[in-house]
Order: structure tokens, then C-alpha cells, then sequence
């Protein structure tokens, strides 16, 4: 399987060690894909049938701008390939340095969630919160990105392997084997909490297709299935230039791609639909995301270097983190009254970007106070 994976690789890509200095692509794209993640829980409450409903212009609007910025999520894993993959790292080195910097965010977020939502919504009782979060892994939605990112890290040290030609060791299979076990284990412990709270995330959702049944008890999907986005951030970010003559068609894929997936998902909820185009995992959102990295990886080298960009990067993570808990306040005291104005679709168009800004920047400033601290650094 290995040989297999490298014969296939080696025709795009040539085994290549990382530098690790700064690149001033990556900031820009940390920035642009922390911003539209806020961007996208700004606009969810909009993009609902009921909604569409009561108000055709301003769901479309939501629709659009939501759809246009699905991108934000498989950028920051094509950021973790270009960065994690092509270096000459032992399995155990990698499983270290990354789970102990990924664990602590992963804790206490979910503990800070988990009484946010104890404390200021009371749709649930404590139980039904703790058994929610012993499902999903995630005491908040946007917290689905964590469990997925430790599932697919798990399988990122087999990915650098083949691009670095490196043969895994025994010790390194029983390290990954070991950790599918750990998941499978939890997986079926689990089963009475899953029973007893069906809806609790999206991903109980996702339908196995029968070839892929057997990834679902080891924890694998469709978690797991992000990798892709991990090779493809290897790939674009190391060998852009080669890509360079094909901008013009990649934009024109990913353009075809949005408007086919606006034009069915808006048209299927007309009929009760569900807006499926825009998946993390499907082809529209895959192109969209391809052509966005590509072009800022091309043409950030021309834009200006302010310090600012830097500093918005280094607190993408914390900003990604913290900001739902400054948007559920903001629905908390203005949310009813958002509604009622947002019917008007330039007020709607207004009230998106500003929030989105607000939110963003007043998510920057504590990030940028809470990171003074050494265990601030650690959080976020």
C-alpha cells in the first residue's frame, strides 16, 4: 500500500524538506480563513428553512455569503499539511509535540462551553449536556473541528511517510495502531450516551456509504477522511508555481462548482431540502478551496507585510476558539431584534459584516491579552 501511495505521489510531488522560517502566505491565509469562520456562524441562524420562509431575500443573502466561505475550514488543515508534512520526524516525535499541543485547547474549551451552555441556556439539563459531549466530543458546535483534527493526526505521520519515503517502524504501526484501538474502545463504550441523545452533532448525521462501514466504529469517519485536505496543502503549498498556468481553469472549476451548489442546495429547500453541495468533505467546497490557497500562495508575496497580518495569524487559532462565545452573547441581547431588521437585505448585508468585524476583532483583543500568559499561550 505504501509503494502504491508513493508511485502516485511521486508524479506530483518530490519528497521535500519544510523550511521552517516565516511564510508570509500562510498569515495571510490564516487571517482570511479565521475571519470567514466567523463570517459563517454569523450567517448560520439565516441560513435555516424557517427563515427562508419569512424572508426570501435576506436567506438567499445569508446562503450566498455562508456558502462563498466554506472554504475557512479545509484551509487551516492545507495549512497543517504544508507545515507537518515533509519533515524528517520519528512517529513518536510527532504524536508528542502534536497531542500536547492540541490536548489542553481541547479540555478547556469544552469545560468553558460546557458551563457557558450550563449557565446561560437551559434548553438542557446537566445530564443531557455531559451525554451530548461524551457523543460528539464537542460541548460546542464549532468544537467539532478538535476531535477531527486529533483523528486526523493520527494518520498524518503515515502521510509524511510516504512523502518523505520514510518506511514506518514496528514501533511506529503499533503507535497508530494503538490509537485506532483507543478510539474503537471509546466508540463502543460510548454506545448507551449515543443511544440516548441521536441528535446530538451533525456528524450522526453523515451516512456510511457500505464500502466505508467499517471506519465508523474505528472512529475514522468521516473524521478521518480530512486527511486528503492535509496531501493537498503538501502538495499546492511546495509545488504552487507549477500551478501557476492553471489558475484560470482552477477558478473556473471552482466558480462552476459554487454556482451549481447554489443554484440546486437553494433551489432543493424550496422543498424541504437539505443543503448538502457545501459538505466539508464534497467537491464543491474542495475546488473552492483549492483556487483560494493557490492564489494567495501565488500573489501574497505582493501584497503588504504588516505586522498586523502576523499578529492576527498567530491568534487564528485562539480567535476560532473564543469567538462563538461573543456571538451567543450578541444573539442572547440582540438576537430577536437582529431578526426582526434583517429582513431588509442591505440592513441584513450591514448587520453581517459588522457583527462579523466586531466579533473577529473583540475575539482578537483577549486572544492577543489572554496569550501575555504562558498558560494563555498553551489555550490558545
Amino acid at each position: 500500500l505504501l509503494s502504491l501511495l508513493e508511485a502516485a505521489l511521486d508524479s506530483v510531488a518530490k519528497p521535500f524538506l519544510i523550511s521552517m522560517k516565516h511564510q508570509p502566505f500562510i498569515d495571510w491565509l490564516r487571517m482570511i480563513a479565521a475571519f470567514c469562520v466567523v463570517l459563517i456562524h454569523v450567517t448560520a441562524r439565516f441560513v435555516e428553512p424557517s427563515v427562508y420562509q419569512h424572508a426570501n431575500a435576506t436567506w438567499w443573502l445569508a446562503f450566498v455569503i455562508n456558502s462563498c466561505s466554506r472554504f475557512a475550514v479545509p484551509i487551516f488543515l492545507m495549512i497543517s499539511g504544508y507545515l507537518l508534512l515533509g519533515r524528517n520526524e520519528s512517529w513518536l516525535s510527532f504524536y508528542r509535540h502534536r497531542y500536547a499541543r492540541l490536548l489542553p485547547p481541547f479540555l478547556f474549551w469544552n469545560l468553558v462551553y460546557l458551563l457557558f451552555g450550563m449557565a446561560f441556556a437551559h434548553n438542557m439539563g446537566v445530564q443531557e449536556r455531559l451525554k451530548a459531549f461524551l457523543y460528539s466530543w464537542a460541548s460546542a458546535s464549532h468544537l467539532w473541528y478538535l476531535p477531527m483534527l486529533l483523528s486526523v493526526l493520527m494518520v498524518a505521520p503515515l502521510l509524511n511517510s510516504v512523502v518523505t519515503k520514510r518506511r514506518p517502524r514496528g514501533f511506529d504501526w503499533c503507535l497508530l495502531l494503538g490509537g485506532i484501538l483507543a478510539v474503537f474502545c471509546y466508540y463502543q463504550a460510548r454506545q448507551p450516551a449515543a443511544s440516548a441523545t441521536p441528535t446530538a452533532g451533525w456528524l450522526a448525521e453523515v451516512k456510511v456509504p457500505q464500502v466505508f462501514a467499517f471506519l465508523k466504529p474505528l472512529g475514522l469517519w468521516p473524521n478521518g477522511l480530512f486527511f486528503g485536505y492535509l496531501l493537498l496543502g503538501y502538495v499546492l503549498g511546495v509545488h504552487a508555481d507549477r500551478f501557476r498556468p492553471y489558475m484560470p481553469l482552477c477558478w473556473i472549476c471552482a466558480l462552476s462548482g459554487l454556482a451549481f451548489g447554489l443554484v440546486a442546495d437553494g433551489g432543493g429547500m424550496r422543498y424541504g431540502g437539505r443543503l448538502t453541495s457545501f459538505e466539508y468533505l464534497g467537491l464543491t467546497v474542495c475546488l473552492l478551496s483549492i483556487a483560494v490557497f493557490l492564489s494567495v500562495a501565488l500573489y501574497a508575496g505582493q501584497w503588504s507585510r504588516s505586522p498586523w497580518v502576523r499578529k492576527i495569524a498567530e491568534c487564528s487559532f485562539g480567535i476560532y476558539l473564543i469567538h462563538m462565545i461573543f456571538l451567543r452573547v450578541h444573539d442572547r441581547l440582540l438576537g430577536n431584534w437582529y431578526l426582526r431588521i434583517a429582513a431588509n437585505p442591505f440592513v441584513a448585508l450591514c448587520g453581517f459584516l459588522c457583527t462579523t468585524l466586531a466579533v473577529f476583532l473583540l475575539s482578537f483583543v483577549v486572544v492577543v491579552a489572554v496569550r501575555k500568559h504562558r498558560v494563555g499561550r498553551v489555550i490558545c
